[in-house]
């Protein structure tokens, strides 16, 4: 049983959500590190915030480059990241050395932005520097013989991939991993103790290039990458690159490999949130020689036999249908043959878009408008349920963490049921509606079992949404807002404090504010320009992640008349 489990009152939590590398301290080295969440406690402590939710915080060094930045690419599911090791609680600097590393936080902390490769560089140096020095010491220690015998299943291939990838020792990997989770685990403990939980995140996906498919490739299909459908945050859908799971492969061993992973969140979470939980039903698989993802295909999925389309008035002309239509235009297809079924075939997605399907006949769009509403809204539902069900109730009958799942985009109608019946929370965006019936979601109606907030990582901001579309804004001002007269062109303080207000104020467990919205309150506190605090761009695979808060946390925790505000409202919404 979890601590979330059967309250004798519903509880009802407030939130904030910042990655750890965006944390901005007075003595960082230019990113935020895990003992910074102790002084973030402090601050959510003030305001009455009950919850910290961060990124994954998983390895993800392919090549020392920026392209590492992105922490939904890891190369371990199991290790920590080392940009977040704290480098002064290795070890006693000379008082030389102190003075050029505090010469070097001094320089790199008043960097707008996330210098990835230059922090990675010096913290290695650092790195290496105690490890030489301390390393003998530190694996003699209780502490580490425990931590090395309770891991070493996965600590010791990771240390030899990155041995073999660096051409550096395998044990310095043990010694920062020691590290890492010993400040980890304080912090999370700190944390606690003050009432306040820890919400991690699982990514999906692994980098293609990791140590979870070098030990054990079978489990991954290789020869496709995965992605996600087109959307109105990106027309021509996502590219994610991660090999997909192989499932059934999985399935032999009761999914062993996913409770491990679990088992090590709930070392340092108590929530975590399962990134694209929409993949445990179904994912959308796409070629790997393809630059979109308007080639993509669900797996598992039920696709046409050629018989099955002639039955329903479709003669099936492979060359019209399968073949690109224009010159040179790989997508202007309709249908996709299945790789491994052949004669079988999936709707192209989004193929009403294609000259192919605008020069077709009256008659003949009615009928592949059939076949596509069917596959893509009915066919699969009662064979997705079961494949979604069976996953996740092993998945969630291993953890003592509360599960929370990220159900944006094309949701299967299945879906909400398997999560309300295994009481996963459900994710809820006011912008991104679950519903396509609605252009907003619902607050006052939201499930208890749900999580709302007004923006993900993977979104701009409450401000920066506000300038997109004028037209959208003006609906969202008169008919969300309800207010009256002329609209304001930009997000005013007011305003973000109406939408603060509504997420408190709505049935959800968890109401849980990125940073940046929860500042937008404040004229003199929030960022001058809104587009600069975005933290990822979902339509961009190389996209560079390194936003910093632009407040120190200590600074934040002095900003009195503000959380006294953040706490009013907490309080007045029954959340404290």
């Amino acid at each position: 049983m979890s601590v979330f489990d059967q309250p004798k009152t519903p509880f009802r939590g407030a939130g904030i959500a910042i990655p750890v590398f965006s944390i901005r301290t007075e003595k960082g080295l230019g990113v935020g590190e895990f003992s910074d969440l102790k002084i973030l406690a402090d601050w959510a402590e003030i305001c009455g915030l009950k919850l910290i939710q961060i990124l994954p915080v998983n390895d993800t060094t392919a090549d020392f480059t920026w392209l590492d930045s992105c922490p939904y690419s890891a190369i371990s599911v199991f290790a920590l990241h080392p940009m977040y090791l704290n480098i002064e609680s290795l070890g006693k600097f000379t008082q030389k050395e102190l003075g050029e590393y505090q010469e070097l936080c001094k320089k790199l902390n008043t960097l707008p932005q996330v210098d990835y490769e230059k922090i990675m560089n010096e913290k290695w140096k650092y790195i290496r520097h105690f490890f030489k020095k301390d390393a003998k010491k530190t694996f003699e220690t209780k502490g580490y013989k425990d931590f090395f015998k309770k891991n070493s299943d996965w600590l010791v291939p990771y240390a030899e991939f990155c041995a073999l990838r660096d051409s550096n020792d395998a044990a310095i990997h043990y010694f920062v991993q020691y590290h890492l989770h010993i400040q980890l685990s304080e912090a999370s403990e700190y944390a606690l103790n003050k009432g306040i939980f820890l919400k991690g995140d699982i990514p999906i996906g692994v980098n293609r290039y990791s140590v979870d498919t070098w030990v054990n490739p079978k489990l991954y299909n290789m020869d496709c990458q995965a992605g996600a459908p087109p959307d109105a945050f990106s027309t021509g859908g996502q590219i994610w690159g991660f090999p997909t799971y192989n499932w059934d492969e999985m399935a032999k061993d009761d999914y062993t490999w996913w409770h491990r992973r679990l088992k090590k969140m709930e070392e340092y979470f108590q929530v975590c949130r399962i990134d694209h939980i929409l993949g445990f039903f179904r994912i959308f698989e796409i070629p790997l020689h393809v630059k979109d993802g308007l080639l993509g295909v669900f797996s598992p999925a039920l696709p046409f036999s050629i018989e099955e389309l002639n039955q329903r008035g479709m003669w099936f002309d492979y060359d019209r249908l399968c073949k690109p239509y224009v010159d040179g235009d790989v997508n202007e297809i309709l249908f996709i043959e299945d790789k491994v079924q052949k004669g079988h075939f999936h709707p192209r997605i989004m193929f009403h878009s294609t000259r192919s399907y605008q020069d077709l006949d009256d008659s003949t769009k009615h009928i592949l408008n059939e076949i596509y509403n069917d596959y893509f809204y009915h066919r699969h539902n009662e064979f997705w349920r079961e494949i979604g069900l069976k996953k996740l109730r092993s998945l969630k009958n291993s953890t003592m963490m509360q599960v929370c799942g990220e159900d944006l985009g094309m949701v299967p109608a299945c879906v909400p049921d398997v999560m309300s019946e295994l009481q996963i929370l459900s994710l809820i965006i006011q912008r991104m509606p679950n519903d396509p019936k609605l252009r907003f979601a619902d607050l006052v109606n939201a499930p208890y079992l749900s999580v709302c907030s007004p923006s993900s990582h993977d979104m701009s901001t409450i401000r920066g949404w506000w300038e997109e579309n004028m037209d959208v804004t003006k609906n969202f001002y008169y008919n969300e807002l309800k207010q009256h007269g002329e609209c304001p062109k930009f997000c005013e303080p007011w305003i973000a404090q109406l939408i603060i207000e509504q997420h408190l104020s709505s049935p959800s467990l968890w109401a849980i504010f990125p940073i940046q919205d929860l500042m937008a309150m404040d004229e003199k506190l929030r960022l001058n320009d809104p587009h600069a605090e975005r933290i990822n761009d979902p339509g961009n695979s190389q996209y560079y992640w390194r936003y910093r808060f632009h407040h120190t946390i200590e600074d934040l925790i002095k900003c009195d008349e503000f959380n006294k505000k953040v706490a009013g409202l907490i309080r007045q919404s029954g959340r404290s």
